[in-house]
C-alpha cells in the first residue's frame, strides 16, 4: 500500500484535474468493504493509515478514502468508517428491489428512474458516513457474459437519465451534497454507457450539461461526431 500510495502522490494527486475534497485527493476503492474480510480489521486499517502517512509526507493534507460496493448497508457503513473510510459509493444503482432481495430480471429502467431519489434520501438519512449518490446509466452485461441468469436493465433512455439528473439536482439542493457520481460512462460491454453512441446520441451527456451546467448566452456548442466531419467511426472487424 505504501508503494501504491507513493505512486499516486507522484503521478496523480499533483495534477490539476484530480478530484479533491477539502484539499485531500479522493481514492475510491472498488469492493473496499472486502478489506476487513480478507485481511482482518487491524491490517485493513493499517493499509489506509499507511497510505495516509505517505500522502502527508508528500505534502498533502491526507487522502479522502471512499469504499465502493454493490449496495448500501448502514451497519457495514459503520464498520467501514471505523477502518478509515469517509464516504461510500456504489458501482451503479439498479433499483431498491436489488437491495431488498426482491430483484427480478430483466427490470425496466423506468423503475431505476422512479426509485433513485428515494434511495438517495434513505441513504442520506441512515448512513453514518457520507456517500456519492449514483446516477445510473443502466446495466446489461450480455455483450461480455452472454444470456445467462444475470441482472439486466432494459429500455434505457436518455429521457429517463435526464429525470435522474433532475432528481439528483433536487437532492443536492435539499441536502447540500455537492458531489454526485455518474456511472458508468464507458462500460460498453456492460451496457452502462453515457458517452455518445448510436443508441442515445449525445443524450446522456446533454442531460448532465443541461441539468448542472450554466448555458452560455450564445447557446451550447454544437455536438458533432466523427462522421459529421467526414471521418469514420472505428468498428471492430468481423471475425
Amino acid at each position: 500500500m505504501r508503494a501504491a500510495a507513493t505512486y499516486w502522490c507522484e503521478h496523480y494527486f499533483n495534477t490539476d484535474e484530480y478530484l479533491k475534497i477539502d484539499g485531500r485527493p479522493v481514492v475510491d476503492i472498488y469492493t473496499g468493504y472486502e478489506l476487513k474480510a480478507k485481511f482482518g480489521e487491524a491490517e485493513a486499517r493499517g493499509f489506509l493509515e499507511a497510505a495516509q502517512d505517505c500522502a502527508r509526507k508528500a505534502g498533502f493534507p491526507g487522502i479522502h478514502f471512499v469504499a465502493q460496493r454493490g449496495n448500501f448497508d448502514p451497519a457495514l457503513a459503520a464498520e467501514l468508517a471505523a477502518l478509515g473510510f469517509e464516504r461510500l459509493s456504489v458501482y451503479k444503482y439498479l433499483s431498491d428491489a436489488a437491495f431488498s432481495g426482491r430483484w427480478t430480471s430483466p427490470r425496466d429502467f423506468g423503475q431505476v428512474v422512479a426509485t433513485s431519489l428515494a434511495h438517495w434520501r434513505h441513504v442520506h438519512d441512515t448512513s453514518p458516513v457520507k456517500f456519492f449518490p449514483s446516477l445510473s446509466t443502466g446495466y446489461d452485461p450480455r455483450p461480455w457474459i452472454g444470456a445467462v441468469n444475470n441482472v439486466i436493465v432494459t429500455n434505457v433512455t436518455s429521457r429517463g437519465f435526464r429525470r435522474i439528473c433532475e432528481d439528483a439536482r433536487r437532492f443536492s439542493d435539499e441536502t447540500g451534497e455537492r458531489y454526485l457520481l455518474i456511472g458508468p460512462l464507458d462500460e460498453w460491454g456492460e451496457g452502462s454507457i453515457g458517452y455518445p453512441n448510436r443508441q442515445h446520441g449525445f443524450g446522456m451527456l446533454e442531460a448532465v450539461r443541461d441539468t448542472f451546467g450554466e448555458k452560455p448566452s450564445d447557446g451550447w456548442p454544437v455536438n458533432i461526431a466523427p462522421e459529421d466531419v467526414g471521418l469514420k467511426c472505428p468498428r471492430r472487424k468481423e471475425q
